[in-house]
């Protein structure tokens, strides 16, 4: 969508879009008017022309866009204190100067496109066999786990300890590999959550996890897979 009272940049920023193959869900030249048509489409990207909403509608309309996790571009002529003051408040995507340059309007559109897909895709979740009575964990609040007896404790970013009756090798089934690895007998780490590593642990927040011989050269090549992916 793009909200813009000044016929030279509504024509420009139109034609870029769509000779590049994106689409526009509307065109509007009011606040107003962009607040029907963003709660009709819902459209993926909003750009938004500055002075012509006023502080208060910009504000308002910001609002929204954040609450529909939907991002939003500013386009603005002078970058003054005020205007300044207004991306402080509405927190955009990213911020164009008029007029309009083809190539950066371009990369802030794939930029802006880019973090919308990658906030939007559902988050991968651990869920435990029904009869535990556990709530799924998001598999990146997970830091490492821990056999104890019978449990497992989950170790989590938010510094819960979620016990789950279960073995650390049934638990490893459910979870991603190239995600999750078995340093030791009683211990498995989230790679993605390691700090460093020496010939005898490795550290998740600095707490050291036990890394056992047995297990060192496959643990480590599995690290070094992923983080290479990175």
């Amino acid at each position: 969508m793009v909200v813009e009272s000044e016929s030279t940049t509504i024509h420009l920023t139109q034609q870029i879009i769509q000779q590049n193959g994106h689409g526009i869900a509307g065109m509007a030249t009011s606040c107003e008017e962009a607040t029907k048509i963003f709660l009709r489409e819902k459209p993926n990207l909003s750009l938004i022309g500055l002075p012509m909403c006023s502080r208060e509608g910009c504000i308002e309309l910001a609002q929204l866009m954040r609450q529909h996790s939907r991002p939003f571009l500013l386009m603005a002529s002078v970058l003054d204190e005020q205007c300044i003051e207004l991306v402080r408040q509405t927190l955009p995507t990213g911020l164009l100067t008029k007029p309009v340059q083809p190539k950066l309007l371009l990369a802030q559109i794939e930029i802006a496109l880019h973090h919308f897909r990658r906030t939007s895709e559902p988050k991968p979740l651990f869920t435990p066999p029904a009869d535990n009575h556990l709530d799924n964990i998001l598999l990146t609040n997970i830091l490492y786990l821990q056999s104890d007896h019978v449990y497992v404790q989950i170790h989590t970013t938010e510094g819960d300890k979620v016990l789950h009756r279960s073995s650390l090798t049934e638990i490893l089934r459910h979870l991603p590999p190239m995600r999750f690895v078995q340093t030791h007998r009683s211990f498995a780490v989230n790679i993605h959550k390691l700090s460093h590593w020496d010939d005898r642990y490795v550290y998740v927040q600095e707490q050291a996890i036990p890394l056992s011989r047995s297990r060192r050269r496959k643990v480590l090549s599995t690290v070094r897979k992923v983080t290479e992916l990175v």
